[in-house]
């Protein structure tokens, strides 16, 4: 009897629980099995993993073969490892004490490593409560400069009491991105988007940027999203949130990030897993350094479209606006900077890009002949 290690789908719709068994290779794949060895919850950052390593080990030794996912999880508990050591024994190359000592000396190895990615975790989520520190203070001073009748510029995101905003619409800027990749996938004759999201929920700008990405591509083919991440913004976080979903479900097309640190978070991880990038496409937000440049000019990359915010175009118009305000010029509520779906084949009409100097330049009379919304298409409130 053939005999399978996989993963046997439990908990709740949209919150994925699984079981990892040992089963007839010809049994359904959530139906009877012959051994529960462990669980993966891909829940939580990062994932948890309990499973019974010697247990899996004598299933291996047995002939059991693991599915791709199932494998990634035992190479990464040490099953793998052990079997191998297991077989060294079997071979008269060490004895089952060295073997022993091997692996325990792999599996503390391993815990400093999970360590130190947990207590880097921590130091995110203490970063993340000081940011959230410094914008409750930013509103106490932009209350305060509006008792004083100081004129107040936001950039990003409005706030009541501001005398004007200069920033992108977020919905837009994403709708520009999907409907670039919704072109490329008919082009190659695609008829379905899996997009793996890599977001930040906790934005309403964010949220926004992938709502229209979403509604985009589903203009030109069916359109499924697989995974819906929250990566914070920051590429290491992406690495290990795409990671975790990858392992569970890695049938996607499509990688959206609502940055640049998002989307290339993302790719690491895909690259990570081994998997075949011939079908992938990788889009992303911003256009905020250099590394999307030195990736989308890859050659054979999958990074194909970026919704460019030009930041630097973004810091003129701030100037800008608070001169006029100093000069007592009348200002719009909101001044709409533009966004564009940069290419492979239109990014040099907007950035010069010297890749052995790592240097780009804007092109700032390219950038401001791009129309801009006279309104955006969705605000917050619209959510």
């Amino acid at each position: 009897m053939a005999v399978k290690i996989r993963l046997q789908r439990h908990g709740k719709k949209g919150k994925p629980f699984y079981w990892i068994v040992a089963a007839d290779a010809r049994a359904k794949r959530d139906g009877r099995y012959l051994q529960k060895l462990g669980t993966y919850n891909p829940n939580v950052n990062p994932a948890s993993i309990n499973l019974n390593v010697d247990d899996a080990v004598k299933w291996i030794q047995f002939g059991a073969q693991p599915t791709n996912t199932a494998k990634t999880i035992l190479s990464h508990e040490g099953v793998l490892l052990k079997n191998h050591l297991l077989n060294g024994v079997k071979k008269g190359a060490f004895s089952e004490e060295v073997a022993e000592e091997k692996f325990q000396a792999w599996l503390s190895e391993k815990q400093s490593s999970v360590d130190g990615k947990k207590a880097k975790l921590d130091k995110d989520a203490a970063n993340k409560r000081d940011k959230a520190l410094q914008l409750e203070k930013e509103a106490s001073d932009k209350r305060k400069a509006k008792a004083e009748a100081t004129p107040v510029v936001l950039v990003g995101n409005p706030a009541k009491g501001m005398t004007t905003l200069f920033a992108i619409c977020d919905y837009d800027a994403g709708y520009k991105a999907g409907d670039a990749v919704g072109r490329i996938l008919v082009s190659r004759g695609e008829t379905e988007a899996r997009v793996m999201d890599v977001g930040l929920p906790l934005l309403s700008a964010t949220v926004l940027r992938s709502l229209g990405f979403m509604e985009a591509i589903a203009k030109h083919v069916d359109a499924v999203k697989v995974h819906e991440l929250d990566g914070s913004g920051m590429i290491d976080s992406s690495v290990e949130v795409a990671s975790a979903a990858l392992a569970a479900d890695s049938n996607i097309n499509v990688i959206y990030g609502i940055n640049d640190g998002s989307a290339l978070g993302g790719l690491q991880a895909w690259r990570a897993a081994g998997l075949p990038e011939d079908d992938l496409i990788v889009a992303g937000t911003g256009a905020e350094g250099l590394a999307f440049l030195n990736e989308m000019t890859k050659e054979n990359t999958p990074y194909l479209v970026e919704a460019a915010m030009f930041p630097e175009g973004v810091g003129y118009t701030g100037m800008n606006l608070a001169v006029d305000l100093f000069n007592g010029v009348d200002v719009p509520e909101h001044k709409v900077t533009p966004t564009l779906a940069l290419t492979v084949h239109n990014y040099a009409k907007y950035y010069s890009f010297d890749k052995a100097a790592q240097k780009r330049a804007i092109n700032f009379e390219n950038v401001a002949g791009i129309p801009t919304e006279t309104k955006c298409t969705k605000y917050a409130s619209d959510l």
